[in-house]
């Protein structure tokens, strides 16, 4: 289980991309989750930077930076 931010986890085996939340493609994606009630909001009303797409076609949103991700998924694969 990897720590997403606020204490919310989600499975790293789970996980097929992490994406940076600034390109016009990850934006887009947000939407279309939300309509198709595939989003799951753990930024705790913070500003979002990243977004994971799982395996199942769910869509995370979290506020740490997509590098800190990363970081800790390769860590814990390790």
């Amino acid at each position: 289980m990897v720590d997403i931010g606020y204490k919310n986890f989600i499975n790293e085996k789970k996980i097929k991309k992490i994406m940076k939340f600034e390109k016009t493609k990850t934006k887009w994606l947000r939407k279309e989750a939300l309509v198709g009630n595939t989003l799951i909001d753990c930024t705790q009303g913070r500003k979002t930077n990243s977004l994971i797409i799982m395996k199942s076609g769910h869509v995370i949103l979290s506020s740490l930076k997509a590098e800190s991700l990363i970081k800790r998924v390769k860590s814990i694969r390790a």
